[in-house]
């Protein structure tokens, strides 16, 4: 194929990846997520309590920046969040395309580029909620693996520590959004050691070049933590609400390790999981073809293991959490339709008919059938959603600017939606359920009253025991899900 050609395919599935990302984007109304993020967003901006000192979630500053800017925009809105995810999502499309273009030849980049932005844009992995934490994450691990990749082929010098050093900062920048991206960090080392010459492949080289890649970590790191300083939070806060959180009930989901094995096979019934597992698989079994080829098999295969523990690890197996696993699968699914079409090749068929072949393939299979046609599979999603933005609009229209609200929900929407402040740092129940946090949370409504309380489904013992004492019930949702207490006017 001419280079002409292959810009025009390059800018024809940009065009449709960029498009079933919009189409996905607008499907689904706000996330409970985006309800959190937004809330914290609130907080820091109108309250002046930043993250971690005077909000509770577990994420590193990333999203919160990215939320806070959004709510300096537009408010409480999640459209501007989303808009930066497709973005994000079309950058980490063309980053796999580059990826598979340097592994394996410009048919494999066009592939993995295809799948890549395709199956990001599946509901197996909340593809409509493009604002998630996760696709800003693979942005930068996946451009991180590219700066490992490309780095790797250079000789020992400047320039291969400079490709290095990058490789560290992309790592640090999807850090930075989630910290789960440190599952990628052994691949970064796979690429760099199997695609160095092995005239200069020494233990030492390894040394050196996860050293560059460590400082360029620690450097983006540091600066992240600059606005919260400025804002009077202290690393001590930072590591506490980011990182030791994760120990916390919130973070981790209860269950034996058979109940979560048992759990497993639902999730890779749902495309694009199925055609992405056959995929691997395949090319698992083209192994030697590929290692004729130079492609580092091994290393990919690494990464697949390391992004499959790290998407999974948390045992609560929420879909967005599956887009950690896609970087990989795209990329090992693209070398495999390449291998495909060479095979076609061989037969006589004609470079243009190969891509068609292939990328014709592609996209019959890994498009996202479901968000094209607007297939009522999101129906519960969305409803559960409306029940929550409902709530929230009826406690907002019953209250003054003023007065407090609390909410024992899973996720944010019902506060953000009130738009009046929580009389705690928890806001939710995500990381409510300890001790330590009902006696905090009971301290703050002895300071702060709350005027109205949602529960969804049902109130530990210690918050029932306060509703119990001060409100009654005023609105009940969803046949039972939400229920809704109004503070009782004072004799």
């Amino acid at each position: 194929m001419t280079e002409r050609t292959l810009r025009r395919l390059r800018c024809t599935i940009g065009v449709l990846v960029l498009t079933v990302l919009v189409l996905a984007a607008t499907q689904w109304p706000m996330g409970f997520d985006e309800g959190i993020w937004l809330y914290v967003a609130r907080a820091w901006v109108e309250d002046g309590h930043p993250p971690y000192r005077g909000t509770v979630e577990n994420k590193t500053p990333g999203i919160f920046y990215l939320f806070t800017l959004s709510y300096l925009v537009a408010g409480p809105s999640h459209v501007p969040p989303r808009l930066a995810g497709i973005a994000a999502l079309l950058g980490f499309s063309l980053v796999c395309g580059a990826l598979g273009r340097r592994l394996g030849g410009p048919l494999a980049g066009l592939a993995t580029a295809l799948v890549a932005g395709l199956a990001m844009s599946a509901r197996a992995v909340d593809g409509p909620d493009t604002s998630s934490t996760e696709s800003f994450m693979v942005l930068f691990s996946t451009a991180a693996v590219a700066a490992a990749v490309a780095a790797a082929g250079r000789r020992p010098g400047a320039s291969r520590a400079r490709g290095m050093l990058w490789a560290g900062v992309w790592l640090g920048t999807a850090i930075a959004f989630k910290q789960v991206a440190v599952a990628t960090a052994p691949a970064l080392l796979g690429f760099a050691w199997s695609l160095t010459p092995t005239g200069t492949r020494t233990a030492g080289r390894s040394v050196r070049d996860a050293s560059w890649m460590a400082l360029g970590a620690g450097a983006v790191t540091m600066a992240s933590l600059v606005p919260l300083v400025l804002a009077g939070v202290s690393p001590a806060e930072y590591v506490e609400g980011a990182w030791l959180i994760l120990t916390r009930r919130g973070s981790r989901v209860p269950g034996t390790v058979s109940e979560r094995v048992a759990a497993l096979p639902p999730l890779w019934a749902q495309p694009p999981f199925p055609f992405l597992v056959v995929a691997v698989l395949a090319f698992f079994a083209l192994r030697r073809r590929l290692r004729d080829r130079a492609v580092p098999w091994g290393a990919i295969a690494l990464w697949t293991a390391l992004e499959a523990a790290g998407g999974l690890g948390s045992g609560s197996y929420f879909p967005h959490q599956l887009k950690q696993i896609v970087p990989p699968m795209a990329v090992a699914a693209g070398l495999g339709l390449d291998e495909l079409g060479r095979l076609v090749a061989r037969r006589g068929v004609g470079p243009r008919r190969v891509a068609a072949l292939v990328l014709g393939l592609a996209g019959l299979v890994f498009l996202p059938h479901a968000t094209v046609m607007g297939h009522p599979a999101g129906a519960p999603t969305a409803t559960g959603r409306m029940i929550h933005l409902s709530a929230g609009r009826f406690i907002r229209a019953s209250t003054r600017p003023d007065e407090y609200v609390f909410t024992w929900v899973g996720g944010g929407l019902v506060q953000i939606t009130t738009r009046r402040r929580s009389p705690a740092r928890h806001f939710n129940r995500n990381f409510g359920e300890t001790a330590a946090a009902a006696r905090e949370i009971l301290d703050a409504f002895e300071a702060r009253p709350p005027r109205f309380i949602a529960v969804e489904r049902r109130a530990p013992a210690w918050l029932a025991a306060y509703i119990a004492d001060c409100c009654d019930l005023a609105q009940e949702r969803g046949g039972g899900l939400l229920l809704v207490f109004e503070r009782r006017p004072e004799p």
